[in-house]
């Protein structure tokens, strides 16, 4: 479980990062 995801699609794509944030990966 890597938190590369700065919501600025790093190795995921939108949708990902999308779904991530929703799921509070990003906040």
């Amino acid at each position: 479980m890597t938190r590369v995801y700065v919501c600025s699609c790093f190795g995921v794509t939108e949708q990902q990062v999308k779904k991530h944030a929703a799921d509070g990966a990003c906040t």
